[in-house]
């Protein structure tokens, strides 16, 4: 067992050899946790050097540091073969080195580090300059950097050349503008063409216009000369050719006078004689004045029993109406009814052309009013004409600040309705 003094130095070796294994345990963690620091530490400084190297290596891209101030930090080979500057030439220099004076002018490249700052990036195209003073157009992408508590340090800048595909949306801009021009110019060709059918048709019909009553002026005037030659010269046998000539020539008058409308209205030469007129009153005259033209069609005329006066131009409404009958005359050709019905309503004056005649096709309506257009169910050998009749009966609506609109069924005749405002 030993004496108490034995017994309390074996306890205390066993205390100091306790302490001893717990210290060489403390050295083993501590010389561990100092092993794993190196490495990782080491670790880092390799990761870190890979980094560097493959951002230097990266020669598609411009991948550089910025301070906080702007100015270049680090400088890769893609900066370098972008840019065209070596990291010894361009380290320490401000950004704004690479800016348009225009750019510059304008405040972009302090601008941009701020929103980078307030939204942790900016990105955009557009131009840059190289160390060569030729621009280029570039991809830009500006990250703010910011440490562990959140404190500004820099800004990582990644700029890629985007010139050869600028260069090539360009192109197919160009390419795209140069179909676009293509296409103008050869629905150009196309209007020019159907112009000129339109032209020789207006031509052919005004030749056809022309050649009856100059053909019945030929004929009665040598007749007459025949007849002056024999002395054969009794009022009665004078009376019919002389008619004849005069109704021709009134025939002819109109064509002209049609012509010349037609043209003063493009140039916007015609004027309006404006007064106080009653619709009954012209629309009875024109009437009256249809009667042997119309032999073979029931007129009807439906007035209203108080007066409807509106401001204009006595003449061209008479123009109005009796283009519109002759139209109606000449689109009924089997004879059957035609109506002309007037009243008042909201403020206007209605008035309302009818025949029972062959009717307009669908596709014919949107244009019916344009200028040398016939409809297509009709032939200049079956119905004659210009086509320029209902153009100027538009116009001249129009003049008079009112409207005109048609309907009409196929085999079942047409409507012309004009509105115009009231006298006050």
């Amino acid at each position: 067992m030993g004496t108490p003094k034995e017994r309390h130095q074996q306890t205390e070796i066993e205390l100091l050899r306790a302490r001893l294994r717990s210290l060489r345990r403390a050295v083993d963690e501590t010389e561990d946790l100092l092993n794993r620091y190196i490495n990782a530490e080491q670790a880092l400084r390799e990761s870190e050097e890979r980094f560097r190297l493959l951002v230097a290596a990266v020669k598609d891209y411009a991948i550089f540091m910025l301070d906080i101030n702007g100015n270049i930090l680090s400088w890769n080979s893609g900066a370098q073969r972008i840019k065209g500057y070596t990291a010894n030439e361009i380290i320490g220099k401000h950004f704004s080195i690479f800016y348009t004076e225009e750019d510059l002018q304008d405040g972009k490249p302090p601008r941009e580090l701020v929103i980078a700052t307030e939204e942790g990036q900016y990105q955009e195209e557009g131009w840059r300059v190289r160390k060569d003073g030729t621009l280029f157009w570039a991809n830009v992408l500006i990250t703010a950097v910011f440490d562990e508590q959140g404190k500004l340090r820099g800004f990582a800048k990644v700029t890629r050349d985007m010139s050869d595909q600028k260069k090539a949306e360009e192109e197919r801009e160009r390419l795209h503008e140069s179909e676009v021009q293509l296409e103008r110019e050869r629905a150009a060709r196309q209007q020019a063409e159907l112009l000129l059918q339109v032209r020789d048709e207006f031509l052919m019909a005004t030749a056809h216009e022309l050649r009856t009553p100059i053909t019945a002026l030929v004929g009665y005037t040598e007749l007459l000369k025949r007849r002056l030659e024999l002395g054969n010269l009794s009022v009665e046998r004078m009376e019919r050719p002389i008619q004849a000539v005069i109704e021709q020539a009134q025939r002819l008058e109109r064509l002209t006078n049609t012509l010349l409308d037609m043209s003063w209205l493009e140039q916007g030469r015609v004027k309006l004689q404006r007064q106080a007129v009653d619709l009954r009153d012209i629309t009875q005259r024109v009437l009256d004045s249809f009667t042997l033209l119309a032999e073979h069609h029931q007129l009807n005329l439906i007035l209203p029993s108080s007066p409807l006066v509106i401001e204009g131009d006595e003449q061209r409404l008479e123009q109005i109406f009796y283009n519109l009958l002759q139209n109606a005359v000449k689109y009924s050709p089997n004879g059957g009814a035609i109506t002309i019905e007037l009243c008042a309503e909201k403020q206007q004056a209605l008035i309302q052309v009818s025949d029972s005649g062959i009717g307009i096709g669908a596709d014919d309506l949107p244009f019916l009013f344009d200028r040398f257009y016939r409809a297509t169910n009709v032939s200049q050998h079956q119905i004659n004409g210009l086509g320029i009749g209902l153009y100027i009966v538009k116009e001249l609506v129009t003049l008079h600040n009112g409207t005109i609109s048609v309907q009409s069924v196929p085999d079942h005749g047409t409507t012309f309705s004009i509105r115009l405002p009231l006298r006050p």
